[in-house]
């Protein structure tokens, strides 16, 4: 099996989906046209022999780059069951995963296997054989779709000193070899045209790892912090080693996996874009703030932010030379951009805030949310800082600009507050505080945020209402049945409206009303029981909603605007309704597609705001309330 089956099937989920236009065309190279699912417009591209990914061509006004995976769940490539292992190929799931990281030439001579359910995590892998420094065969790879919080990696033995090499390629010691720190990335060069081999971890301990045969070695590690780490100290183990040539490059934007799918291992190209990855490497190695910032300047021509040593500097140039350049630490911290959280619960006024986790150079971290006004200004930074991270920010107008461009350009995230749960119309989705049903039906956990994510780059936040989760196992024939003996078709009915109720918006926007359901009858039979589990069935462990003066219409108002796509249960409604704090009026306008609640703004112009309703109604007394001709 060859990439081209994997680009075929994507192709077709492709093909039959919206993003697929008229403007679509396809060659050897490239599908240009597509929709993007971001901006919707047609100038999306992806490439013909992967089309796992989709590329917007307005940089300035999307840029989006889309997993098809992401927004088409029928493309995402299940290895072991797409490509299972056959008799005559035991390890076809491991050939197509490393084909799918566009590896082809290179797995010409190379030695590997497939392991199924690695860790017992469900997963399987691609595990490479290495001869460690004792004699010992051991075994290193990668899992090819962990769950979350499981590594990618996995080894089986102890690797400590091990190098891998590839076994179908004969080395020349008087050839650039690049030294990786995972074996994707070093067959990924191997794949351009390189000679390299893979060190398995950047923990590895330089004394131990022998490189000698090689005269000219160029350390590509990853660029993390644990990839600086190693290219220091394998750069100062080799240079007290004597070796005369030694190079250091960091990839930019991903790793060498990531630049070789994305052409950027071809020939010319590297060459071109070497000289960044080598200045990338320079300022990772760089011993001081005022060297980092010589070498920015120097290489790139930039002053200004940056980040050395888990501290924040500042950077300016006074004069026109590079020993001119001169810098100032402005924290005791680095921050990233966890997410930004939108607030649309008033669509004329769209409110953003700034979730940040903070890292003190002390070790300490937090995570906190931030408003524009906190933003503004460099008072307000020093102050939020204290307040909130327990850390110190002494930047002035210049750098706090700068601060909060780092913060604003972030590649985090929007996530969409929601204020309503049950059924979101943006979305396609029933979200409950912690599950969401998605379009295709399937349940989804939120992540370790506690978002979901509804397609590529858009997450929702749910509502802190008290919902359940949905267990597994269920028998609906039993269940139904107990219900119709112990209510009679009464409870039949009653559970049809329930589920017709899910979808209320729905079928107001087709006829443009939805019935109420009224259950009455004399005390003990039962009623409550009925509606308790009623609202078992949408998520909720409550009766419903006492009507009595003790509650204020407004609460009674707010309790049923939250939800929609599902019902609320009015219970006990007084034969006289002057003993309720709502009036009966209000019913027969959200029986059509009308609001709750209508009240003006606090502007002067002639802005107001409505209180929606989004779900259905279920009277539950014992009395008949409804005695009038409206």
């Amino acid at each position: 099996m060859t990439q081209n089956a994997i680009a075929e099937k994507i192709l077709a989920e492709l093909q039959s989906s919206a993003y697929w236009g008229d403007h679509t065309k396809r060659s050897d190279k490239y599908i240009t046209g597509l929709n993007c699912p971001e901006c919707g417009e047609p100038e999306a591209y992806a490439y013909s022999e992967r089309p796992d990914k989709l590329y917007c061509n307005r940089r300035n006004n999307c840029g989006a780059v889309v997993d098809v995976a992401d927004i088409l769940p029928g493309a995402r490539i299940n290895f072991e069951e797409d490509f299972p292992a056959t008799a005559e190929d035991k390890n076809r799931p491991g050939t197509t995963y490393l084909q799918s990281r566009g590896l082809n030439k290179s797995l010409e001579g190379l030695d590997y296997k497939y392991w199924s359910d690695v860790r017992k995590t469900g997963s399987g892998a691609v595990m490479f054989p290495i001869k460690s420094p004792s004699g010992e065969t051991v075994y290193n790879g990668r899992l090819f779709d962990p769950p979350d919080g499981e590594g990618k990696t996995h080894n089986k033995g102890s690797t400590s000193g091990c190098v891998w090499r590839h076994p179908g390629f004969d080395d020349d010691p008087t050839k650039e070899t690049f030294v990786t720190e995972g074996i994707i990335n070093a067959l990924s060069l191997i794949e351009a045209g390189h000679q390299a081999v893979a060190i398995l971890s950047s923990n590895q301990d330089p004394e131990k790892v022998d490189l000698s045969s090689y005269k000219k070695i160029v350390l590509a590690f990853d660029n993390d912090p644990a990839g600086h780490k190693a290219l220091k100290r394998f750069k100062s183990y080799l240079k007290g080693q004597q070796h005369d040539y030694i190079k250091t490059i960091l990839p930019i934007h991903g790793d060498w996996n990531d630049l070789l799918l994305n052409g950027k291992l071809e020939p010319l190209t590297f060459e071109k874009d070497r000289v960044e990855y080598a200045t990338e490497a320079h300022l990772a190695c760089a011993s001081s703030a005022q060297e980092y910032a010589r070498i920015w300047y120097g290489h790139r021509n930039l002053t200004g932010l940056f980040d050395f040593n888990g501290a924040y500097y500042f950077s300016t140039l006074k004069g026109n030379d590079l020993k001119d350049v001169v810098c100032q630490q402005v924290s005791d911290f680095t921050l990233r951009t966890v997410y930004y959280e939108l607030d649309q619960s008033n669509p004329d006024e769209p409110v953003y805030r700034y979730h940040l986790e903070v890292k003190a150079k002390s070790g300490h971290k937090a995570t906190f949310t931030v408003i524009a006004k906190e933003l503004s200004s460099p008072q307000g930074l020093r102050t939020m800082f204290l307040q909130r991270g327990r850390v110190s920010w002494t930047g002035e107008k210049a750098p706090s600009n700068e601060l909060v461009k780092l913060i604003l350009n972030s590649k985090a995230p929007v996530v969409r507050q929601l204020h309503i749960f049950g059924y979101d119309r943006e979305s396609d989705c029933y979200i409950y505080r912690d599950h969401m049903i998605d379009r295709e039906g399937r349940m989804v956990m939120p992540d370790k945020n506690g978002f979901f994510k509804v397609n590529s780059g858009k997450y929702i936040r749910p509502p802190y209402h008290n919902t359940l989760k949905p267990s597994e196992g269920t028998d609906v024939h039993f269940l139904i049945d107990q219900l119709y003996r112990a209510w009679g078709y009464k409870a039949l009915v009653t559970l049809a409206w329930v589920v017709a109720s899910w979808f209320v918006n729905q079928i107001k926007d087709q006829v443009g009303f939805f019935p109420f359901l009224s259950l009455y009858k004399n005390s003990q039979t039962g009623k409550s029981n009925l509606t308790r589990i009623m609202n078992l069935f949408q998520c909720l462990d409550e009766e419903g909603i006492p009507m009595s003066k003790t509650n204020t219409a407004k609460g009674e108002i707010r309790k049923m605007s939250q939800r929609s796509g599902l019902f609320t249960a009015l219970l006990e409604w007084p034969k006289d309704w002057r003993q309720t704090r709502l009036s009966l009026g209000f019913m027969l306008p959200i029986y059509n597609k009308n609001g709750l609640q209508l009240r003006a703004l606090m502007t002067n112009d002639n802005r107001t705001h409505e209180t929606p309703f989004y779900g259905a109604l279920m009277f539950v007394q014992n009395n008949e309330p409804f005695n009038t001709p409206p």
